[in-house]
């Protein structure tokens, strides 16, 4: 039963430490020999220390093996404050009477001599050195405890980074869960705009739809995807809006081809292209052109979307709030990346046109 409670690494180190207390006490009886206090104690020194150290030592750390269980035991049971001191009080006592009976009972037998014959200089040695032992078993518990807070604390710690991850994949999952629909109705919207324009092009615009969407659902619970996964998923929504706006929307992508593998959040690309395509046609714009460029440099992955449109009317943050595609987009990212993230939209110098800025960890 005492199997499961027997910790082999704090084992180790209760061994460490009271040899490390055992070897001091040595180098102390041979200072004391060196000096002559031990010339009387009837015995050959070398028996003297053996007998009252090294068997010391075996029969300590047995009975430390079961102090230890029984430590592990009362703390996750969180028994009370007083009835733990106390039990640690008889233990501290026990363990001494424990080591003097087996110390008398082999040396007895080892020797052929009475047993009765070591009871007086025992027992005179429990009385001296009761106060140091008791310091000594009280040092171990210590070290027990520290042992079993620390791996308390540590279980705490993953449970809270467990649940801190867990709350953050809900949370991402509801923003991606509120993200589709806003994507769906936009792209069906487009699509029934062209069917009585162009019936072969809106037939087109629904398979081109069906694939893109069918994507996105194999996606699952992914909110971290390669770059070149996003992009493949952008190119067929770009196929899908440039039906819609023929030969008057022109896009143009200028990537570095070593960042295909990185990281970046699920369907971030989509929201801003839309966004930029919806907002530069505005106010009876005719022709509009979309360059997406993404780079990084030592720390960060950059992506830049600028289009020739129409300036912003209002400020960002004005935009955030009323903008579905974009508010999502910043919840996402303060959700992944806390505070270690870049999101602008700004107008161009010179009302050339809007650009869209947005600085990531860069990760693989």
């Amino acid at each position: 039963m005492l199997r499961k409670y027997i910790d082999i690494k704090l084992l180790k180190y209760l061994v460490i430490f009271y040899t490390i207390i055992t070897v001091l006490l040595i180098f102390v009886q041979v200072y004391w020999k060196s000096v002559g206090a031990l010339d009387n104690i009837g015995v050959p020194f070398v028996n003297y220390i053996y007998y009252n150290l090294i068997l010391k030592w075996f029969s300590v750390l047995i009975f430390m093996v079961f102090i230890s269980c029984l430590t592990k035991i009362m703390f996750e049971k969180n028994l009370d404050s007083r009835l733990i001191i106390a039990v640690h009080f008889l233990m501290s006592f026990a363990i001494q009477i424990f080591v003097f009976f087996t110390s008398i009972t082999i040396i007895s037998v080892t020797s052929n001599r009475n047993f009765l014959e070591f009871l007086p200089v025992f027992k005179r040695e429990y009385m001296q050195y009761l106060g140091e032992n008791v310091m000594i078993y009280f040092s171990m518990l210590g070290i027990i405890y520290v042992y079993y807070y620390l791996i308390r604390i540590k279980t705490i710690e993953q449970q809270k980074v467990k649940l801190e991850t867990q709350l953050v994949h809900s949370k991402l999952n509801m923003l991606k869960a509120q993200l589709n629909p806003h994507f769906v109705f936009n792209t069906l919207n487009s699509i029934s705009s062209l069917i009585d324009i162009d019936k072969e092009k809106s037939q087109d615009m629904i398979t081109d739809f069906g694939d893109l969407f069918r994507d996105i659902l194999d996606l699952g619970n992914k909110n971290l995807i390669s770059l070149k996964q996003e992009l493949d998923m952008l190119k067929k929504y770009i196929d899908i809006i440039s039906i819609r706006f023929s030969d008057h929307l022109s896009f143009e992508e200028v990537i570095d081809n070593e960042l295909e593998e990185a990281l970046v959040p699920v369907m971030l690309l989509q929201p801003i292209i839309e966004n930029s395509i919806k907002h530069g046609y505005s106010y009876n714009s005719t022709e509009l052109s979309v360059i997406l460029r993404i780079f990084k440099d030592s720390q960060y992955l950059h992506i830049e979307v600028q289009n020739d449109g129409q300036p912003l009317q209002q400020p960002f943050n004005d935009t955030i709030v009323t903008g579905m595609g974009i508010k999502n987009i910043e919840d996402r990212l303060k959700t992944l990346y806390k505070d270690n993230f870049s999101f602008k939209v700004e107008n161009i110098k010179d009302n050339q046109g809007v650009k869209t800025s947005i600085m990531i960890p860069f990760g693989v």
